[in-house]
């Protein structure tokens, strides 16, 4: 279930994702001490899947959607494997040493697709 939170932009690129086969994995909330719900261990969660089934030759090209220089061991790996991959994000939160590791060639920006993305009627 994805957090009722997310704006309109991210919501329509979620949609795109599925409709475009993609397996959308959203992590449970948890509560912290203070009563709020947050997220957490995502970027661990991903890091160890992308490397995880990099590393049984499960995919041909890795795409990582993520603004975050947590990444950057994730993509070294693929690079060191010589593994395909692309890393979608939005333009302007993209953290400038994931761009330096990844390669502008391996950039996408989320912005330059929504569009084209429509969001599901309810």
């Amino acid at each position: 279930m994805l957090p009722k939170k997310l704006s309109k932009e991210k919501r329509k690129f979620l949609s795109y994702l599925k409709k475009a086969g993609f397996t959308v994995q959203p992590r449970p909330l948890q509560e912290t001490p203070d009563g709020k719900k947050k997220q957490k261990y995502i970027d661990v969660f991903m890091y160890k899947e992308i490397v995880e089934l990099v590393e049984e030759d499960s995919y041909d090209r890795a795409v990582i959607v993520s603004v975050d220089a947590d990444f950057i061991d994730a993509v070294r790996k693929l690079k060191e494997l010589e593994k395909e991959f692309t890393v979608w994000s939005f333009k302007v939160s993209l953290a400038q040493a994931l761009i330096d590791e990844a390669g502008e060639e391996n950039i996408q920006y989320i912005d330059t697709i929504l569009e084209y993305i429509a969001l599901p009627e309810n």
